[in-house]
């Protein structure tokens, strides 16, 4: 990614004027090194929890035309000189690479919010933001349907597309102690189940490929699902909590793990501490009420391995909920009322200003949330573009769309 900021691929106004054929070539190329190298970029910085090379507002370079990789050449030759090279409206083979690229956008706002040094204090409570992002993740789940192959089982499939969708969603809603009564537990149930059992079954028809980083979201997953019931108290549990995808959810990332570890030594404290947090965390009621933590013999072994454990996962949030499960009571029942679920709380209206509500964006950017392809080739795609203000902040369905 620095290599194509050197090179000033995220800019615009540095691409040549399209005078031939062969400039039109060069420039289609230059774009799809830039997104791709942004896709990596990006979700690296979701894997690890940790800040983007490049931040959105320095970006404006162009999306690469949704063209064929063998028709590139020939489309190029028959463009007009001065004049836009123009994508296909129908599927190619780079359309899901285009839909892709908009969920890792998404992600990177997350991340803007998140890693921001005055989240704690501005961001964290506020649920105007997430409701923003949250119109963004169902404008583009309602599309998936035209990026995605019949069919298909690997990153053309709406499964892939699925775990991609879920796991944005538990950066959205990371849980802690403070916010798991509320949305953020009941999401992160639903969501950290989803992205399990889409992820093994992309597993099980070997269809994973950076199987690493697959592996380091697969934890995340798992440790989210396990945590949430950690710190909800049984009366507080909503009805997603006694989903029966949950017990196949686990049973998939035990499988996972241990699959993993086979091929990698190095995952083997992953699978490990998995085993040990799942068999003592009680999913309903208490395995022993007289024990107010998890088994002090679980807790040697695990605080055993964390330190391969923090060198290998290194995302902040996830060894937080790690290291509250084994040295904090079980969360007890007491006398608070959850947060409003989504749904019950006020309507927010957006505006095109750096403010939402009173809530300063962190990039003091004029939040529009406008992709820097939106005016070109992706409006296309889009059936003439989405209009934000019709998708409010009603719950996506889990998992909805997504058969998988």
């Amino acid at each position: 990614m620095r290599a194509c900021a050197a090179a000033q691929l995220h800019l615009a106004n540095t691409e040549p004027r399209p005078l031939n054929g062969h400039i039109h070539v060069e420039i289609q190329m230059h774009r799809r090194i830039f997104w791709c190298a942004y896709h990596l970029d990006r979700l690296v910085s979701a894997a690890f929890d940790l800040p983007v090379s490049i931040p959105d507002t320095a970006i404006d370079a162009k999306i690469y035309a949704n063209v064929d990789d063998k028709d590139l050449i020939q489309v190029a030759f028959a463009t007009p000189p001065g004049t836009k090279l123009k994508g296909s409206n129908q599927f190619t083979e780079v359309s899901p690479a285009l839909h892709i690229i908009q969920i890792r956008r998404i992600q990177s706002e997350i991340l803007n919010y998140t890693l921001n040094c005055g989240f704690a204090a501005q961001f964290a409570a506020q649920s105007d933001w997430r409701n923003w992002i949250l119109s963004e993740l169902k404008a583009w789940k309602s599309q998936v349907h035209h990026y995605t192959e019949p069919g298909s089982k690997g990153y053309t499939s709406s499964r892939w597309f699925a775990i991609i969708y879920h796991c944005a969603l538990l950066m959205l809603y990371r849980p802690t102690k403070d916010n798991v009564l509320g949305p953020a537990g009941d999401w992160s149930v639903q969501a950290s189940t989803q992205a399990c059992l889409a992820f093994r079954k992309s597993q099980m028809d070997r269809q994973v490929a950076l199987p690493w980083l697959a592996l380091l979201f697969q934890f995340q997953s798992g440790i989210t699902l396990l945590y949430c019931f950690w710190a909800t108290p049984e009366r507080h549990r909503t009805p997603n909590f006694e989903s029966s995808d949950i017990w196949d959810a686990l049973r998939a990332c035990s499988n996972t793990f241990a699959i993993m570890a086979d091929h990698w030594p190095t995952a083997e404290c992953l699978r490990d501490v998995f085993e040990l947090l799942a068999r003592g965390v009680p999913l309903v009621g208490r395995l022993n009420r007289d024990s107010q933590r998890i088994s002090p013999q679980a807790v040697i072994q695990i605080q055993s391995s964390m330190p391969s454990v923090r060198s290998i996962v290194i995302n902040r949030s996830v060894l937080r909920m790690i290291e509250e499960m084994i040295t904090e009571d079980f969360p007890g029942a007491d006398n608070k009322s959850p947060p409003l679920a989504l749904d019950e709380q006020p309507q927010v209206q957006y505006t095109n200003g750096s403010t939402i509500n009173g809530i300063s964006h962190p990039s003091c950017a004029p939040l529009t949330f406008e992709m820097p392809f939106l005016s070109d080739n992706w409006q296309t795609l889009y059936d003439g573009g989405i209009n934000l203000q019709e998708f409010g902040n009603d719950t996506p369905l889990f998992p909805g769309l997504f058969d998988i």
